[in-house]
């Protein structure tokens, strides 16, 4: 995320941080400069961040990505998905992702990171289930695609990994 938000010098403004987890990302999307919302549909992670982070200027909410708050629709120049949509199960993941896209503003951008899909058995248990190309992009179909990206990381080289971006054009 870091070196993609580096070479994206014309994204800034409202960032929304779907399953923020402890709200590391979060706040480090506030630090240079955006005005974050970061969710989680966990109570506990929310409290987390809450004592982590108690004079953040981060918004961190409880919401379900399956029925996000009207106010957010049409609102983020940026939407953030790392690690989400494939720790979701295959019943609910379309709908879910349904719902990402109308997040974006008409400029916004939108940026998700997971592990790749190579010849691994769908929906293993337990998650993290790997997303295919093919998916992702039919899922994003009604945004611009901007980059896909396919790594590995060192001490993990036989995990393949995406980073992949749109923007609402």
């Amino acid at each position: 995320m870091v070196e993609w938000i580096a070479s994206q010098p014309g994204v800034q403004g409202k960032a929304l941080v779907i399953g923020c987890g402890l709200g590391d990302d979060a706040e480090w999307l506030s630090a240079i400069g955006f005005e974050v919302t970061a969710f989680d549909i966990s109570e506990s992670s929310i409290q987390w961040c809450k004592e982590r982070f108690p004079s953040t200027d981060v918004d961190y909410i409880v919401a379900d990505l399956l029925n996000p708050p009207a106010k957010w629709l049409n609102e983020y120049d940026l939407v953030v998905e790392i690690h989400i949509l494939q720790a979701i199960p295959e019943e609910v993941r379309d709908p879910a992702a349904s719902q990402i896209p109308g997040l974006l503003n008409s400029k916004g951008s939108l940026l998700c990171i997971g592990r790749l899909a190579g010849f691994q058995i769908p929906n293993e248990s337990p998650p993290p289930w790997p997303l295919s190309r093919t998916w992702l992009e039919g899922r994003f179909a009604s945004l611009n695609p901007t980059s896909f990206q396919h790594f590995t990381y060192e001490e993990s080289p036989s995990i393949d990994r995406y980073l992949a971006s749109w923007i609402a054009d």
